[in-house]
């Protein structure tokens, strides 16, 4: 749903909810070529950890801030040349397609980057392979590619903004089309009455 934000070879960060291991085949299939950023456990594991970096994964060491900040300076790098990333804000598979708190590291990667962020809404993966088990079925995945948010002209000081922005609009996606309510971020109700900056010409 929404190939209008599928752009080949242009600076993206794509921002989506995590359910399943589904999730990746699914993105797999309806991205261009582009490379994910993971937690840096996923490295550890044999063979995996390898191949993946081989395709283009980035990992972030989430309890070292120097190191991931320093990983996400390269991540930003790669999209300035126009090679798209995906990223999973929520770190780690949810039980439920509620969507859950955020981490920041993806909004500063965007900002850094000064590329368009592209929310995704993924639903139909739990029901293929839930999470903590290894069984799989036979299901319909829907991928939804919201409208992008511009980040030229913001600063590390818009990353909560622009992080409660996207995921507001996931939120009315899963909202509207699937009756699913978000659990509410501390904070959030305050920040949502601050606009983000007008995008600057570039």
């Amino acid at each position: 749903h929404g190939s209008d934000g599928l752009v080949a070879g242009a600076p993206r960060v794509y921002i989506a909810n995590h359910v399943s291991w589904f999730d990746i085949p699914s993105m797999i299939e309806v991205l261009p070529h582009y490379g994910f950023v993971a937690k840096r456990e996923l490295e550890k594991i044999p063979i995996f950890g390898a191949a993946a970096r081989g395709v283009g994964v980035i990992y972030i060491d989430r309890e070292n801030r120097k190191a991931a900040f320093g990983a996400y300076e390269d991540a930003a790098k790669k999209i300035q040349q126009g090679n798209p990333v995906l990223v999973y804000p929520e770190g780690t598979r949810g039980s439920s397609y509620a969507l859950r708190p955020f981490k920041k590291g993806p909004f500063v990667l965007a900002i850094a980057s000064q590329a368009p962020v592209v929310p995704v809404v993924i639903h139909g993966t739990i029901e293929v392979n839930p999470r903590d088990e290894f069984r799989a079925s036979p299901g319909t995945v829907h991928v939804h590619l919201l409208e992008p948010i511009a980040t030229t002209g913001l600063t590390y000081d818009d990353r909560n903004v622009l992080a409660d922005r996207v995921r507001e609009r996931m939120a009315a996606c899963l909202r509207e089309v699937y009756g699913v309510e978000p659990a509410l971020v501390s904070g959030e109700r305050e920040r949502r009455a601050e606009p983000l900056p007008a995008p600057t010409s570039s």
